[in-house]
């Protein structure tokens, strides 16, 4: 890790910190959707779900990022330019939620 990488830990930690862990206080076994997951925040909110024992299901649109937020741990990867309703079996369901887009 180079320092510019370590430096931006605290701020993206911090933010999945307090919006998952403080805030909505999972419990292992539940299902997150992270939305646009292949940022900053996103890429660090899908290592701490993993770490404390969340299904993640991610979004992202491009290949690559896909392809990225599945190396992070993301279970699920989910279209965000599609439409996530025709992406997201009837039966699944997301105990938790975190936007990463700004949208």
């Amino acid at each position: 890790m180079n320092w510019k990488q370590a430096a931006s830990l605290p701020l993206t930690s911090i933010t999945v910190w307090e919006a998952i862990h403080e805030d909505a206080q999972p419990k292992p076994g539940q299902h997150i959707l992270i939305y646009s997951a292949a940022g900053g925040v996103g890429s660090i909110a899908i290592q701490l779900a993993k770490l404390w024992g969340l299904h993640v299901t991610a979004t992202a649109s491009r290949e690559e990022t896909k392809k990225w937020v599945k190396e992070l741990g993301a279970d699920v990867v989910l279209d965000h330019h599609k439409p996530l309703k025709d992406q997201v079996k009837q039966s699944e369901y997301f105990d938790l939620c975190l936007n990463c887009s700004g949208r």
